[in-house]
């Protein structure tokens, strides 16, 4: 990339022609029209040699990123970065125009040529200004694409399939579970074509830059064996030997990622070629016999998956398969009870294995543009992330306490009140946003009974704020990540003058996110609250809904209402003990019934210690140890009728 460089008086001279941009963009050119276009050429003069310089360094990147995306099979990493490159090719559009070009258009009193002068000054002052943190958080004052957008229809269209890939929709949904048959991989070709048709119709793309250059700063490619060999034993190191406080090097121990990377993504490698696992694995796509850049495993899928993500990825496509056989025709009607809950109940499952198999493939691509030094690729993923996790809290939460409603209105016999539907609609908006426009087939799960493809659409910024606390730092970073993204930040001219500190501030950034999503202990908060959503729901489907319930109360009970107190002969038998264990009766959730039960015993579930264990006639139990004594609990799969 170029090495550019200013003396202090060019640079006083290069910030009084930024302001005078900022305010031709504000709507306050030079009062007399006749100066105009004497002025704007010499503004252009001034700021050329920033800009064109600047054009650079996010564009090395992303070519990078993008070259990283396919040479490791990542289809959902390759439409991201296509997308930012679909802006900048955008951005850099706005930007070429020449001197005697503008002075025509400063001239001119014609809407079209003033809005193009507008475009012109806006993305300057956008690309060289320091900019206050309303513009970089929030977007405040950001010129629009829409008039470069119109001028180059290909790319724009481009960018907006790439949309359905970008976000959590049905297109990354699709990709995620079958991309060897998706049609991202035909719309990614497109995308490129149409990316470096608007790269060359540039005026100056194809012309030597001028002056001193250097290498980009990006190391090369490695496989995924050295590059978690190159984090553990030189970057996380380095970044402890230089942190600038000791709290900052004690958190760059990482203790979750190295545990991820050095235990946990190899300890499952003897279980896939276990037999048992062969009506799992066997409808996979594989790579053919004698593949010389075949992945470590047989699996075909992204490079750095290993055994977990392998069962990850299958376990996704059965649950999608359990869907589409269950529900070939799509959502039932809440009319229909009992199908109702079951649909939601194996979608909401559904949704969460989409998710972890997706953050899978993010997390193994941020530590690699991490190790690679690739500053704009790596806050890329981590937006991405972000999002995911983002919605792996909010939907469970969201299903969960939509249900609870529910529970607390439901009568014998009754429907299904309105609040229901809430549930339903998180679910829909997470697995069909987008699916109306889709070019990939639409499976059942994006579409209803009663005809057509559903209507679904996120909020990610509001799902994001919903997910995390005001103080949440994932907030902060999922807004500076967006602003990477845009090119409000990680600008071309911040990489040209800072490069090294970027790249050391954005493997600080991807290594904390990092550290946080390889946290267990985190994980199972919003994994334990979709689990308990969805055996709410399929526990409901089994006794039959609310139709068959005898009262209101088991109705509400039936659907996981606790308020009154159980009453032992109606609600479960037994005293708790290893000779007599508690059992349940069947309108019972047995999970959430078993908190309630030790909880009315004034036992906390919280800090009880629970162990499976067997009765003395060899029934499997739950045993808790309480403060005084044990509680034994006889679970479901024993009984004579399991709901």
């Amino acid at each position: 990339m170029p090495v550019w460089s200013v003396s202090d008086r060019d640079e006083e001279i290069l910030a009084i022609a930024v302001r005078a941009l900022q305010a031709w963009a504000d709507g306050e050119p030079p009062r007399d029209p006749a100066l105009r276009p004497d002025r704007i050429p010499r503004i252009h003069e001034i700021v050329s040699p920033a800009l064109r310089a600047a054009a650079w360094p996010r564009w090395l990147l992303l070519e990078r990123a993008f070259l990283d995306a396919s040479a490791t099979g990542d289809l959902l990493f390759a439409a991201l970065v296509l997308r930012t490159l679909c802006e900048e090719a955008m951005r850099l559009h706005a930007l070429d125009i020449d001197a005697n070009r503008l002075a025509i258009l400063a001239e001119s009193t014609r809407k079209e040529d003033q809005d193009r002068l507008k475009q012109f000054v806006s993305f300057a002052w956008a690309s060289l200004a320091r900019l206050s943190t309303n513009t970089i958080i929030e977007g405040g004052g950001w010129p629009s694409f829409n008039p470069t957008a119109k001028a180059l229809p290909r790319l724009e269209r481009a960018r907006a399939a790439l949309n359905s890939y970008v976000h959590p929709n049905y297109g990354s949904h699709i990709v995620a579970l079958y991309p060897e048959r998706s049609a991202a991989a035909t719309l990614l070709l497109e995308a490129v074509a149409a990316v470096y048709e608007a790269f060359f119709a540039l005026s100056w793309s194809e012309k030597k830059v001028a002056g001193r250059t250097l290498p980009v700063g990006v190391n090369s490619t490695e496989s995924w064996k050295r590059t978690t060999r190159l984090l553990l034993s030189d970057i996380l190191p380095e970044i402890r030997r230089t942190a600038e406080n000791d709290a900052v090097a004690e958190v760059m121990k990482a203790p979750a990622i190295v545990q991820w990377l050095a235990t946990e993504r190899n300890d499952l490698a003897p279980t896939l070629r276990d037999p048992a696992l062969v009506p799992l694995l066997e409808k996979l796509p594989r790579w053919p016999r004698g593949v010389p850049n075949a992945r470590e495993s047989e699996f075909r899928t992204w490079e750095g998956a290993h055994a977990t993500d392998v069962l990850g990825f299958a376990a996704a496509r059965r649950g999608e398969e359990r869907v589409v056989s269950q529900f070939p025709a799509g959502a039932p009607d809440t009319t229909d009870q009992v199908r109702w809950l079951r649909f939601n109940a194996l979608c909401l499952q559904l949704a969460m294995l989409i998710d972890q198999a997706k953050a899978a493939s993010f997390k193994v691509q941020l530590v690699r543009q991490v190790v690679q030094g690739n500053s704009l690729a790596a806050l890329l993923c981590v937006r991405s992330l972000i999002e995911h996790r983002a919605l792996a809290v909010w939907l469970p939460h969201q299903v969960g306490s939509s249900l609870d409603a529910v529970a607390s209105q439901i009568q014998a016999d009754g429907t299904l009140p309105e609040l229901g539907r809430q549930a339903e609609t998180a679910l829909a908006n997470f697995l069909a946003g987008q699916g109306r426009e889709t070019r990939e087939e639409r499976r059942a799960w994006v579409m209803s009974e009663q005809g057509g493809a559903r209507v679904a659409w996120l909020n990610l910024k509001n799902i994001v704020e919903t997910a995390f606390a005001e103080d949440d730092r994932f907030r902060t970073l999922y807004a500076l990540s967006s602003a990477a993204m845009h090119a409000r930040s990680y600008r071309g001219i911040e990489l040209l003058l800072r490069f090294a500190d970027v790249t050391a501030h954005s493997r600080h950034i991807g290594l904390l996110v990092l550290e946080r999503l390889c946290n267990r202990n985190e994980e199972m908060d919003h994994l334990s609250a979709a689990a308990m959503a969805s055996n709410q729901m399929d526990h409901a489907a089994a006794f039959g809904g609310a139709a068959a319930a005898a009262t209101d109360r088991i109705a509400q009970q039936v659907f996981g209402h606790f308020q009154e107190v159980f009453v032992q002969g109606l609600d479960y038998s037994g005293d708790g003990t290893n000779e007599n264990p508690f059992y349940f009766e069947p309108h019972l959730e047995y999970y959430k019934a078993s908190y309630a039960l030790l909880a009315q015993l004034g036992v906390s579930p919280g800090s009880a210690k629970r162990i499976l264990d067997h009765d003395v006639f060899g029934h499997l139990c739950d045993k808790w140890h309480g403060p005084d004594r044990e509680y034994w609990f006889k679970v479901p799969l024993d009984r004579d009728q399991a709901p």
